[in-house]
């Protein structure tokens, strides 16, 4: 296996990973609640491997593409999140990814400042709550 190939079932396995964690939980019945389980998991699995965060979310790796296997399912994954915001009512795209943005920039700082920390990390509950305020969900 060539290291491109090997790249890219990395990244499979970890976009399907992501995609399972992620699931909405059943027993949670308050849109906010279910949207912080998911906004958490996906937190906790972008800053639990500071490695595999850039080759996920930031496209790092020069000349790198993922396979189309692994887009179909990062395509799921970026599903989810939106398929939440609906239950708010929030449909339009624009202020679904700036909810996402939000979340990915948590992450960012977490991950480049104080890998395996909390100090941005514990700011996803305000974080979250803000954003769905701004886009008139909370």
């Amino acid at each position: 296996m060539t290291g491109i190939s090997a790249l890219r079932c990395r990244v499979l396995e970890a976009n399907r990973d992501l995609l399972a964690r992620q699931q909405p939980p059943t027993d949670v019945e308050d849109p906010l609640q279910r949207f912080l389980v998911g906004a958490h998991a996906f937190v906790a699995f972008a800053t639990e491997d500071p490695v595999r965060y850039p080759l996920l979310f930031q496209r790092t790796g020069p000349g790198f593409t993922p396979s189309a296997a692994s887009m179909a399912v990062a395509t799921q994954v970026l599903a989810q999140p939106a398929t939440a915001l609906s239950d708010f009512g929030v449909h339009d795209p624009s202020e679904v990814d700036l909810v996402l943005s939000g979340l990915v920039g948590l992450v960012g700082q977490q991950n480049t400042n104080e890998p395996h920390g909390t100090r941005w990390t514990t700011l996803t509950d305000r974080m979250v709550t803000a954003l769905l305020r701004e886009v008139g969900a909370a």
